[in-house]
């Protein structure tokens, strides 16, 4: 597996230095971005593989037109295809949440929609999307993995699979051995269980979550996202705890 980390740009040439294999930018942080950070980006000291953070939380999904997302979505993926990246993550809890008045049901077959025409915008810039199932305290609606297996099966596309994160994982308390019996999954996160970075002392959980990866076949990127307060030390001690693992 390669590993990577969630940052900003501000912090690429010491991930370079402490030997990730990528780094993991915002999607929102890249799509209004200037000519000059853009070329920038084009010889950054690491490759830019994958891309959280879809969409801006004020964005309206479940209600929204298709036009003015799709619009996003081909600016924003013409970017990221640009400057190498190959993969985005399909998370953003606040896009996706359902408003009141709206069932289940139809902001699930809404949702498949927009993960349709996310696949279709990644398939014309060679991308990849993985959708993110996250806490109950983010979103309401795809919050555990058999959630984002479904909706990624109903979606039916594809460029289209599916993210598991520890952190939102451990936070619903959901099983980890539910790894093993999804087995498809298109890419990783991996935290500490508070979301800051990973640590010796909770080794045998990390270890847990990652011999079910490997139980399940995969093969790909793993990223760190947490919460860091000074990033070179933190991310140092994250790579020295958890490739090992790998």
């Amino acid at each position: 597996m390669k590993i990577g980390i969630c940052t900003n740009i501000d912090n690429l040439e010491t991930a370079a230095r402490l030997g990730f294999d990528y780094a993991e930018l915002a999607v929102t942080a890249v799509h209004g971005m200037t000519e000059e950070q853009m070329k920038a980006l084009e010889n950054s000291p690491i490759p830019l593989e994958s891309f959280n953070v879809l969409f801006p939380g004020d964005f309206q999904l479940i209600t929204g037109e298709d036009e003015p997302i799709q619009n996003y979505l081909d600016e924003a993926f013409s970017r990221i295809r640009r400057i190498g990246g190959k993969l985005v993550v399909f998370g953003s809890g606040g896009a996706r949440k359902v408003p009141e008045g709206i069932t289940y049901r139809e902001a699930f077959r809404r949702l498949m929609h927009v993960a349709r025409m996310i696949g279709d915008a990644a398939k014309t810039y060679g991308l990849e999307v993985a959708i993110e199932p996250l806490r109950y305290g983010e979103t309401n609606i795809i919050n555990t993995l058999s959630e984002g297996a479904a909706l990624a099966a109903a979606a039916d596309h594809p460029c289209v699979g599916l993210l598991a994160d520890s952190y939102h994982v451990w936070s619903n308390k959901e099983p980890v051995s539910r790894i093993e019996v999804i087995k498809d999954f298109k890419h990783i996160h991996i935290c500490a269980e508070d979301r800051t970075a990973p640590r010796e002392e909770e080794l045998p959980l990390y270890q847990e979550f990652i011999d079910a990866l490997k139980k399940a076949g995969y093969t790909g990127r793993i990223s760190i996202e947490c919460r860091m307060g000074d990033f070179e030390k933190d991310a140092a001690q994250a790579l020295q705890v958890i490739r090992p693992l790998l």
